[in-house]
């Protein structure tokens, strides 16, 4: 598989990989432009609200500073995040507003820009099952009870739809275990020409939000130094995810309306051209090949498993 020049708008998280990983919670923000001229900043408003999430499962918080002009701007890369508890981390360097769940029980998480602060408290569940039966995710704590999909017994179920993997839960169908054996059989080491080599690299690239870069990087931690694993240089695991960059924003790479098709952008460090990004700055980064703590130039034409997870910002059930 070649790293694709069109991904379109998708309208729910997956994940192409070697490992499954559990769903965790998704992110999304708005921004609008405010704070000009004389304005003064009134108060700051953080979202969203009372959030509940898993151990180990994350939630992107935006924080949006009000001004006396009844305009708004999002603040979240420039304000100063913190909890109160141990049960949440958002200290964590993947992306302002990021808050990971660590233990059971309750934080509040805060939000300060230029001495204006707001609050939220977050609930940390366990996601163990209790009962048999349905999870609903509107209803707490049902909805903390849920397990993720692939670990549903054929018992349970999502909103009526059955866990699992596949139709009969988590046993691949025949015909597809063998056609991902032939699949996984044509991946090998290639040039920066997409040629076969046996000096070459397979280049793995997992790109979408923040779930994805969480999760992904805690896949390439394990990877590395696993015996089972070709290690580098015939594998190259490289994380092109980043905070907020919700499925709208992997579209047309040329297209020049991306930010009037998705909103305005969530994250200050976004690009319309999101292939582009990757391209550039995670697989050939600046002073790539040049030896010591560089790392080594890629093309896209070396990649071969993608990992794509991503979605749209705060979806809704009716």
């Amino acid at each position: 598989m070649r790293f694709p020049r069109l991904l379109r708008c998708l309208s729910a998280a997956f994940a192409i990989s070697l490992f499954s990983l559990p769903f965790a919670a998704c992110g999304g923000g708005t921004s609008v432009a405010g704070g000009g001229g004389g304005a003064t900043l009134t108060s700051v408003t953080l979202s969203p609200r009372t959030p509940s999430i898993g151990v180990n499962a994350s939630q992107q918080f935006d924080v949006v500073a009000n001004y006396s002009d009844n305009t708004h701007k999002d603040v979240t890369a420039q304000a100063t995040w913190s909890s109160n508890s141990s049960a949440v981390d958002v200290s964590v360097p993947s992306g302002p507003g990021l808050a990971l769940g660590k233990n059971l029980g309750s934080a509040t998480v805060m939000a300060t820009f230029q001495g204006m602060s707001d609050s939220t408290v977050v609930t940390v569940g366990s996601g163990d099952v209790t009962a048999t039966g349905g999870c609903n995710p509107k209803v707490i704590p049902a909805m903390l009870n849920c397990p993720p999909i692939m670990d549903m017994t054929p018992a349970q179920n999502y909103l009526g739809f059955p866990g699992g993997l596949y139709d009969a839960g988590n046993t691949p169908p025949l015909d597809h275990d063998a056609a991902g054996v032939a699949a996984a059989a044509k991946i090998m080491p290639l040039d920066a020409n997409g040629n076969a080599s046996a000096g070459g690299t397979v280049v793995f690239l997992g790109i979408g939000m923040s779930n994805a870069l969480l999760e992904f990087g805690d896949f390439a931690t394990k990877v590395f130094g696993d015996s089972r694993v070709k290690q580098p240089p015939a594998l190259a695991v490289l994380n092109g995810a980043l905070p907020s960059v919700t499925a709208c924003f992997w579209t047309v790479a040329t297209d020049p309306t991306t930010t009037a098709k998705c909103g305005p952008k969530p994250n200050p460090n976004l690009t319309n051209n999101q292939y582009d990004r990757v391209r550039d700055t995670v697989l050939s980064p600046l002073g790539c090949g040049t030896g010591g703590v560089n790392p080594a130039c890629f093309t896209e034409k070396q990649v071969e498993v993608l990992w794509l997870k991503d979605a749209n910002a705060r979806p809704e059930l009716d």
